[in-house]
């Protein structure tokens, strides 16, 4: 399968100009870089080659440690499933 990522509101959701419509390998590319502060992350699922959508979900993203914008920034994750 693969799957693209979408963010409302945002240019891109991964450190990668043009990503939003990029698909990823759901077996290969885990995990992606998100930009820091992300907070929502829409995914949508394709079978592999094909053009109509399997699911589509929309994740709130909690970071671990919480995101900070008026400090440095620190390594941090953020998990979500499909």
């Amino acid at each position: 399968m693969e799957y693209t990522v979408n963010c409302p509101g945002q240019e891109s959701c991964v450190y990668t100009p043009g990503s939003n419509t990029k698909r990823y390998a759901a077996v290969a590319d885990n995990p992606l870089w998100i930009v820091g502060g992300t907070k929502t992350l829409e995914v949508t699922v394709y079978l592999t080659g094909s053009s109509t959508p399997l699911a589509k979900s929309t994740a709130d993203l909690k970071w671990d440690p919480p995101f900070d914008p008026s400090a440095c920034s620190t390594s941090a994750t953020a998990n979500f499933v499909v």
